[in-house]
């Protein structure tokens, strides 16, 4: 038997056995919101307990835990193939962001709440449906190792929301397997969508100092909001389209609906997150301090915009800093991964996912900066970080089945790797 048709015998018999395994992914996924893993503080232990214990039973499966951090634990696991070949990277964190107004939800945030074809919990979306989705395709594809050729490589990481540093990026600089030849995101998006790449973004912090005195007696003072505040209103023509790189320029919706999300991919958005400023209402502020986010698209350099806000605060007394930042970062959509995604989405939904790229970012930026391809496909945010946030379990069924099947094509010799 050819490699090709032991190939197309594996992808067969792995698609005919998908069915099965939508009952335990489901109860994987309530299993894992019922893991606080909040950002602050952002404990994964519990979170990468539940992983470990479910990929336990598979004995063909190695299983790692890494913890740079004694609570912010990552899990690694590895499937390793008859023959060589190529490494794929699954990529998912455990840590979500914090309860939104707990007052408001009509569910318990880390219930695991199933009713109505979905599931309720705080970070289901972003993103442990999508973890739940890659676990169950590695356990998928462990039957068939024998007849797949290289690596598949589980990362599920921890501290995703505060920089990564103990997570996805610890993990790459000293753990060479999880690097790769590919990586396949399950981060938060659309299954309507690979996601190839996303914005960059800078924090920035702004400070504005002036000279204290009574309110009868403004006059004598220096009000540092209004200083702030004429800085901030002279960063708005920041905000506009921008050119993008000629293989992204054709990529857009066609969706009416979709207009306003469209337009912010192609745009640079401002952000003011927080301000503050002064100690009373009849007091001058002295200092008057803001923070804001800007998301810049592909097209347009990091150091361009920086230098753009140096220059239209000038003259405003303001002290800039950057908190953190990230350039914009994308895969060619014709990259042999982008390629597969795509083809398993069409499999599974009878529509190809449309190649687009993500508004917010994501740890797959660490392995597009290492030159890795890296696509996301991951489930839709209905009420993301917001109460009651729900994820529909056949968006879920649909990541897992696509993450699946894009595994099993990279491993098993597919068609289109002849055409690298």
């Amino acid at each position: 038997m050819t490699e090709a048709s032991q190939a197309a015998d594996v992808r067969s018999a792995l698609r005919a056995g998908l069915a099965a395994w939508r009952a335990p992914l489901v109860d994987l996924c309530a299993e894992l919101v019922r893991c606080d893993s909040s950002n602050p503080p952002g404990d994964t232990r519990a979170a990468a307990d539940v992983i470990a214990r479910f990929l336990a039973h598979h004995r063909a499966i190695e299983l790692r835990r890494i913890a740079p951090d004694p609570m912010r634990v990552n899990v690694v696991a590895i499937l390793r193939g008859g023959r060589s070949g190529p490494r794929l990277v699954f990529n998912g964190h455990l840590d979500t962001g914090p309860v939104p107004e707990p007052e408001a939800w009509s569910v318990p945030p880390f219930g695991g709440v199933m009713r109505d074809g979905r599931i309720y919990g705080r970070g289901v979306t972003d993103m442990k449906a999508g973890v739940a989705a890659q676990v169950m395709a590695l356990a998928a594809l462990a039957p068939f190792v024998d007849r797949l050729a290289g690596e598949l490589v589980l990362t599920g990481v921890a501290d995703e929301g505060s920089g990564a540093a103990l997570g996805a990026r610890h993990l790459l600089e000293t753990l060479p397997e999880t690097r790769g030849d590919a990586l396949l995101s399950a981060d938060v998006g659309s299954p309507g969508l690979a996601t190839i790449g996303e914005k960059g973004f800078a924090w920035l912090e702004l400070v504005a100092r002036g000279r204290s005195a009574g309110g009868a007696h403004a006059h004598r003072g220096v009000n540092a909001a209004d200083r702030l505040i004429d800085g901030l209103l002279s960063l708005r023509p920041l905000a506009r389209a921008c050119q993008l790189p000629g293989e992204l320029a054709s990529l857009a919706s066609g969706a009416a609906e979709q207009a306003p999300e469209d337009l912010a991919r192609r745009s640079v958005t401002i952000n003011l997150g927080r301000i503050e400023s002064g100690i009373a209402c009849n007091q001058v502020p002295s200092e008057a301090r803001a923070l804001v986010d800007l998301r810049l698209p592909p097209g347009l350099r990091l150091a361009e915009l920086l230098a753009e806000v140096e220059e239209r605060l000038c003259g405003h007394e303001i002290t800039l800093r950057v908190i953190d930042c990230a350039e914009p970062n994308w895969t060619s959509p014709d990259a042999l991964i982008a390629r597969l995604v795509q083809k398993a989405g069409a499999d599974v939904q009878g529509i190809a996912p449309q190649a687009q790229w993500r508004l917010g970012f994501s740890d797959a930026r660490f392995w597009r900066q290492r030159g890795v391809p890296a696509v996301g496909y991951g489930v839709t945010a209905h009420n993301g970080s917001a109460p009651d946030e729900y994820v529909l379990i056949d968006d879920m069924v649909s990541v897992f089945e696509v993450h699946a099947l894009c595994a099993c094509d990279f491993l098993g010799g597919a068609e289109e790797r002849n055409e690298r």
